[in-house]
């Protein structure tokens, strides 16, 4: 009686951190945040191609995310990266049937966004200097990891690009892995945004 009072809760508390999360799509911030990252993005040829999962399947994906994202969690100081990096990942396989590069990208900035949004660091002001800052990461890592020739370097480049982006701000800790956990996973929900 106990534990199914205690997943009840829980389960209120997800429903009610994924409709704040969903209120955070009609933010100007996060607009102006996504849409300076898509542009930019749609400019350079490396990120489009580091964008472009068009030639892998979907398991392939969550494979090759889950193994740089535990990482990352775990280095972060995640109490459980397991379950951390699973609500990112089960989200992928559950809603979609296949990958396209505006469905990652839209993901991406999203995720992004809404967790410097959380976290205090955006606002209208400093959208596009942070979209930008934040694709610099990306084209630096995508440099690196892909002069390498390395197969996953586009996992290591969502993955490392994200979190280099975050150590800048000071936001690697334990409590914002499970809040990235959180947004990323939803943000695989399907929507009509973006």
């Amino acid at each position: 009686m106990e534990s199914t009072c205690a997943i009840n809760a829980l389960s209120q508390q997800i429903d009610e951190a994924k409709l704040i999360l969903e209120s955070l799509n009609d933010s100007p911030s996060v607009i102006l945040f996504t849409t300076t990252v898509s542009e930019t993005v749609q400019r350079s040829k490396i990120l489009q191609e580091l964008f472009d999962f068009s030639g892998i399947t979907l398991g392939e994906y969550a494979n090759g995310m889950f193994k740089h994202i535990f990482i990352a969690m775990r280095n972060a100081g995640a109490a459980h990266p397991s379950n951390s990096t699973q609500s990112c990942i089960n989200p992928i396989l559950k809603y979609h049937k296949k990958l396209n590069s505006m469905l990652v990208l839209r993901v991406n900035a999203n995720t992004i966004a809404k967790d410097i949004l959380l976290n205090g660091f955006l606002n209208e002001e400093n959208a596009e200097h942070l979209a930008l800052k934040y694709v610099d990461f990306l084209e630096k890592n995508a440099n690196l990891y892909n002069k390498k020739e390395d197969p996953e370097w586009r996992f290591k480049t969502l993955t490392y690009g994200f979190v280099d982006f975050l150590k800048s701000l000071h936001l690697v800790t334990k409590e914002n892995a499970l809040l990235v956990g959180i947004i990323n996973g939803n943000e695989w929900e399907p929507t009509g945004d973006f």
